[in-house]
């Protein structure tokens, strides 16, 4: 079984990279879904729940992440909006904390989609941390 399973997986690995390279970047609106994902802090990661919109170049959306940097007794999550922009493969987006858990400032992502559409990674305040993303089914 676990054979069959290293042959599909290297199956649909070897199809999405043939598909990547004849594809070039996912279209304009194709980003729009469900993401999860995770930034480093410190020596952690931090997971967070992310809905993303998209209309022609333009981002925008919702993120919700374990309380790790606020005050506990507030809120056990934190909530943010993020709005930005897509041009190619490449992302940009500022993450704006809604004031749970004493945290209402913003954060600056910079990132790339990967060619299928279904993970973006980059990093955060121009360096200080890494992110990466994940499209749910």
């Amino acid at each position: 079984m676990l054979k069959s399973a290293l042959t599909a997986f290297a199956l649909f690995g070897f199809a999405a990279v043939a598909h990547a390279q004849a594809g070039g970047c996912p279209t304009p609106g194709a980003l729009s879904g469900e993401w999860q994902g995770m930034y480093t802090q410190g020596d952690g990661a931090v997971p967070f729940d992310l809905r993303l919109r998209e209309a022609t170049r333009e981002i925008a959306g919702s993120i919700v992440e374990p309380n790790a940097i606020g005050d506990l007794s507030q809120s056990l999550f934190l909530t943010a909006t993020f709005t930005g922009t897509r041009q190619g493969c490449q992302i940009n987006f500022v993450k704006t904390y809604s004031g749970l858990g004493g945290q209402n400032h913003s954060v600056t992502y910079q990132g790339t989609v990967d060619r299928t559409g279904n993970r973006i990674t980059g990093v955060y305040e121009g360096g200080a941390g890494r992110f990466d993303l994940v499209r749910l089914p």
